[in-house]
């Protein structure tokens, strides 16, 4: 965000901006995993590419059943392939007066999302979202990319 805003703005930090995960070589979990993006680093940084490679399966088959924008694969490392289109756990912002209909919904479609890809182990990029994950599916353990250092 520091990268963009302060480009945008004309601002040149007298620092240099780094984030940990374009400096990292690999992450290797204990099992597959499903990997959660989070909306953040998918849509806005675009960095897919870059957390794909991060837990990069030596060897990865496509799911013919997954979505389209949204594919799992059967792989040794990931169990699907961070897009753009990862569904979110939760609304990027909230307005004010949003029906918790809304968010009730918005949350359980990410839920099946990642109960179709059939792994016990969720990784996450995005901090705050550890939380609503481990709340929407308390059978999977879900832990943070960096407990993975």
């Amino acid at each position: 965000m520091l990268r963009t805003m302060t480009g945008k703005l004309g601002i040149e930090p007298r620092f240099k901006i780094r984030y940990l995960a374009e400096e990292l070589e690999e992450l290797k979990a204990d099992r597959p995993a499903y990997v959660y993006g989070g909306s953040f680093n998918l849509r806005y940084l675009c960095n897919a590419d870059t957390l794909n490679a991060l837990m990069k399966n030596n060897k990865e088959i496509p799911d013919k059943c997954a979505a389209e924008f949204i594919p799992l694969v059967h792989g040794d490392i990931r169990v699907n392939k961070l897009t753009i289109w990862q569904r979110p756990v939760g609304p990027e912002y909230l307005c004010f007066g949003t029906d918790e209909e809304i968010l009730t919904k918005i949350a359980d479609t990410a839920a099946i999302d990642i109960q179709k890809a059939d792994s016990d182990l969720i990784v996450s990029f995005e901090p705050t979202a550890i939380r609503p994950l481990k709340e929407l599916l308390p059978e999977k353990e879900v832990v943070s990319y960096l407990d993975l250092l």
